[in-house]
């Protein structure tokens, strides 16, 4: 027994001095626990009043413009960044303020950015910053974070930008882009795209609690794999909600309201679908200007409990839209989901339309048909439509 415990003590004591923690009795057992971090004050001088400490960082300084415009703080928290992840990672706490981002900020491992709240800490591009990727990069930035901050993208001077790309430059090193940790922000006013998430990217698990709004592109773009997306609003987005061409992704929770083309101009949906192996499940689609869903050649996608309401009706629209639309896909499984046009005084024309060579469809769906006109059809130009399951259920029986 004793020398049991005289070996378990010895490797005890040679995990705390190789991962530099130190040893503590606890009684009769010995525990680890983390050193404490030491000022870094040599560091400090050159950094536009930011001090930090080796795990727990902070910007401190008035950066708050009569204007409400705030200071450009680019190049500094670029460096800030640059310097934790090089000293091991940590936390970098940015208090309540307007900061002005005039370039890219580029991520780096294992630094997490976290402001006081959204609306409370703000990020916003200078009018001058044109044709820039993203305003935050992530690439090969590996436990990594942004959380309670809004990042505005001031679409209406700032062209050609999209609010945060995620990616993997390095194709064949996809542990060096794993477990990110985005979540509670709110991206808004971008030229282009809210969230970018772009192949060959997997792992990142958490991209939750985040609201995108007005942006001119999608609100996310996404063609990753493996992933969650959970709880994600997405407002007033110009191409649609959602582009997903990702595999073995899940969608959970949200709702997804007013996206698309007001003029007709484009044709638009709220989730535009050409991904494999995937799932949406509890998501709300109301009042967007094109199809809800426009399923095209994607393959094992299941949809459980969807709302699809008030899709394609305003009278803006050139072309008719469609509350589901399916073509060229096979095994699409829909079940406990609902399409229906709640707008007073509106048609939407159809509920459901297949088009194209299907396979395997099951359509699990409750259709509230007081104002769609067409419950469900099959184009005349759909060729090979096999094996389809209808359980449409429509409210007038």
């Amino acid at each position: 027994m004793k020398r049991r415990i005289f070996l378990r003590h010895l490797l005890i004591g040679g995990i705390a001095f190789i991962f530099g923690y130190t040893v503590k009795n606890d009684g009769y057992n010995l525990v680890l626990q983390r050193k404490n971090s030491e000022k870094i004050n040599d560091l400090t001088n050159d950094l536009f009043g930011m001090s930090y400490n080796a795990r727990k960082y902070e910007i401190v300084g008035d950066f708050n413009k009569s204007n409400g415009e705030g200071t450009d703080i680019t190049k500094e928290l670029q460096n800030l960044i640059d310097i934790v992840s090089d000293n091991g990672g940590g936390e970098i706490f940015v208090p309540a303020g307007v900061y002005m981002i005039s370039d890219i900020v580029y991520m780096k491992p294992r630094v997490i950015i976290k402001g006081s709240g959204i609306d409370v800490t703000i990020f916003k591009f200078k009018w001058h910053t044109q044709n820039k990727e993203a305003m935050f990069m992530f690439d090969q930035a590996a436990y990594s974070g942004l959380t309670n901050v809004t990042l505005d993208g001031s679409k209406l001077t700032v062209k050609n930008c999209n609010g945060i790309v995620i990616k993997n430059s390095r194709k064949r090193e996809l542990d060096n882009s794993r477990n990110l940790k985005i979540e509670h922000i709110r991206v808004s006013y971008f030229d282009g795209d809210g969230i970018q998430t772009l192949f060959p990217l997997a792992w990142i698990f958490m991209l939750r609690f985040i609201e995108i709004r007005e942006c001119d592109g999608y609100g996310i773009y996404n063609t990753i794999t493996d992933n969650s997306f959970y709880m994600i609003d997405i407002v007033g987005c110009k191409k649609g909600a959602v582009m997903d061409s990702g595999k073995n992704n899940r969608w959970i929770g949200g709702k997804w309201f007013v996206n698309g083309d007001k003029s007709g101009e484009i044709d638009t949906q709220t989730l535009y679908c050409k991904s494999r192996r995937t799932q949406y499940i509890g998501i709300e689609m109301q009042d967007n200007y094109g199809h809800g869903i426009n399923i095209d050649n994607a393959a094992d996608i299941m949809f459980s409990g969807i709302i699809s309401d008030s899709s394609g009706v305003s009278t803006h629209n050139k072309t008719k839209k469609d509350g589901i639309r399916i073509k060229d896909s096979k095994r699409i499984s829909f079940s406990s989901c609902s399409v229906c046009n709640y707008l007073p005084n509106t048609i939407q024309h159809r509920g459901v339309l297949i088009d194209g060579e299907c396979e395997d469809i099951s359509l699990g769906i409750m259709i509230e048909s007081d104002h769609i006109n067409i419950p469900l059809e099959i184009s005349q130009s759909a060729k090979g439509v096999r094996n389809l399951t209808n359980k449409i259920i429509s409210s007038d029986g």
